[in-house]
């Protein structure tokens, strides 16, 4: 069973929160199971995190790390050492599985889609 962790992107301050807070295995504000489901709630099409009222995005982790052991989360841009092409990670909602990116050894995390657009 894989890892669930999140990181959030602050849209208010454009800056990466990778504080794992809603987490499974790490807990350090004593949230009870049910709240550790229920990460993010959802205003308008923005994200809230209920106990600090932050405006953000959720990237949840995939449970994949890339070819240096980095774990690659949903928003990730990969290139492929090789044929130095890129792709995002995204869940794939008509074959129920995150993008494919096959096999990950030969993938590197070089970026995410709110910090480094440019790499697109």
């Amino acid at each position: 069973m894989r890892e669930i962790k999140f990181r959030f992107w602050d849209l208010d301050k454009c800056k990466m929160i990778i504080n794992n807070i809603y987490g499974i295995t790490q807990n350090p504000l004593g949230l009870s199971m049910s709240d550790n489901l229920r990460p993010l709630i959802s205003i308008n099409g923005d994200y809230c995190l209920p106990n600090f009222g932050q405006k953000c995005v959720t990237m949840q982790y995939t449970g994949l790390k890339d070819k240096n052991g980095k774990e690659i989360y949903e928003g990730d841009i990969l290139r492929h050492e090789k044929y130095n092409s890129t792709g995002v990670m995204e869940w794939d909602i008509k074959n129920g599985c995150w993008t494919k990116f096959y096999p990950i050894i030969f993938f590197e995390v070089i970026g995410n889609i709110y910090e480094n657009p440019e790499l697109l």
